[in-house]
């Protein structure tokens, strides 16, 4: 599955001597696509063994410094969070048989440190990876969030922040940039002026009618670049860009073909089967 993003021309500033601008809204997929209808089983397993000699050592050496709970323990916050989350957000959570897709979280890290008030700040790490039914792994990445309070209440804390944070890798983001045009080039004056009057389509049919009459003009290029960006056309958009920084190394050239580059990647979110 590949999905596009929706790129939108919001506005236009545009003053006497000043550079003009364009904001551009648009929303990122998610980093990761299960589809609500897709059910899913979701694996909260510790991380290694049980804790050993060593392990009671290193917990009494915590305890010194306020900290009586361990990353073993916070097996059950972090099931008990994610599955009210993901329950909320209309996924299916769902017994093994019937899963088409396995959620596997290993909280790997607990870390507390106590304020002189005896509540204080808790830090949980995890390792959430998904795989399809054949075991195959689709998506992995390392979380990690924050809590305060008594101890059990900042692990409770961390363990729901942390689900939250995993929750917006499935989720779509809205982002905002605020992108200049280029008029160095005398030929672009038709394109802007319909950007300021909000007639994007007539602007990008006018930009791409300059860019045939002046196949070297690097602001043209330029200017299509950024409303084919603004279509969700990015390959013309890169194609144009490398051509512009061909004919001009601007460094507004380069940011926007960085831009454009990395949005693209953005583009191809991971899907499950």
């Amino acid at each position: 599955m590949r999905s596009r993003l929706l790129v939108v021309l919001l506005g236009l500033s545009l003053a006497v001597g000043c550079t003009p601008r364009i904001r551009l809204n648009w929303s990122q997929p998610p980093r990761l696509v299960i589809p609500l209808e897709q059910p899913m089983v979701l694996d909260v397993e510790a991380d290694g063994a049980a804790p050993t000699e060593h392990n009671v050592i290193d917990a009494i050496v915590d305890v010194s410094q306020g900290q009586v709970l361990n990353k073993w323990l916070a097996v059950l916050p972090v099931r008990t969070e994610l599955n009210l989350l993901l329950r909320h957000a209309g996924h299916q959570v769902v017994e093994p048989q019937t899963a088409a897709v396995t959620v596997r979280v290993r909280p790997t890290r607990w870390s507390f440190h106590l304020n002189k008030n005896r509540s204080g700040s808790g830090r949980l790490e995890a390792r959430i990876e998904v795989f399809d039914p054949n075991g195959q792994p689709l998506f992995s990445d390392d979380y990690w969030a924050t809590g305060g309070g008594v101890e059990p209440e900042a692990m409770a804390r961390s363990s729901r922040a942390l689900a939250g944070a995993f929750l917006r890798t499935l989720q779509p983001t809205r982002i905002s940039a605020v992108v200049e045009l280029d008029d160095s080039d005398p030929i672009t004056e038709p394109g802007i002026a319909l950007c300021e009057d909000g007639n994007f389509e007539a602007a990008y049919l006018a930009f791409s009618e300059a860019a045939t009459r002046a196949p070297k003009s690097a602001p043209v290029l330029y200017d299509l670049a950024v409303l084919a960006e603004a279509r969700g056309d990015y390959d013309l958009a890169e194609s144009m860009l490398t051509r512009a920084t061909g004919l001009e190394p601007k460094e507004l050239y380069f940011s926007a073909l960085e831009r454009v580059r990395r949005v693209r990647k953005d583009s191809a979110p991971v899907a499950t089967p």
